[in-house]
């Protein structure tokens, strides 16, 4: 009897075990696909910024070639437009700069959340593999106390019917 609650603790041990496994398993899953997916994020920012950016070139070389042939044709100071020019292009690229680090920031802080949830889910877990090793240990302790109380009482009455005396018939 002792045998068959040592098996069946054992059993349910094992199927507690493997079911907080899956949990685990499926929380790293999750942060690796979160990773993946913030990384792929932080990837297209960068890109979309390089193309913002490389566009702002663009247009404030469109601008100065504009600025020369107005300064030819009317005069003017080329360099005071250039200037202007420049100062712009550099507010643009500044702004772009911002942005992209703020997206950065964003993902990072995605990335430290999802580390906190699943530290989180992992405690959690290994907290339910400690219950489920104490649950076990005080299965086996009382299926050892089962077993010593069944012995004891054997014993007990094997040691009675040794020392029981029939009655004899005396007529």
């Amino acid at each position: 009897m002792a045998v068959m609650a040592l098996a069946s603790a054992a059993v349910q041990k094992d199927n507690s075990d493997k079911q907080l496994e899956q949990q685990a398993d499926a929380a790293n899953k999750n942060t690796r696909l979160t990773y993946a997916a913030n990384q792929e994020t932080a990837r297209q920012q960068a890109t979309q910024a390089f193309e913002q950016q490389t566009d702002r070139a663009r247009k404030a070389m469109s601008q100065l070639s504009l600025a020369r042939v107005i300064a030819a044709e009317q005069g003017g100071s080329l360099s005071a437009r250039a200037m202007n020019i420049e100062a712009s292009a550099a507010e643009d690229y500044s702004r772009i700069d911002a942005s992209l680090k703020n997206a950065n920031a964003s993902v990072a802080s995605a990335n430290a959340a999802q580390a906190v949830m699943t530290a989180s889910k992992l405690d959690q877990i290994d907290t339910g593999f400690k219950a489920n090793q104490m649950t076990f240990f005080s299965q086996v302790a009382q299926a050892a106390g089962s077993a010593y109380v069944m012995d004891a009482n054997q014993k007990s009455q094997q040691e009675l019917m040794k020392n029981y005396r029939q009655p004899t018939v005396s007529g």
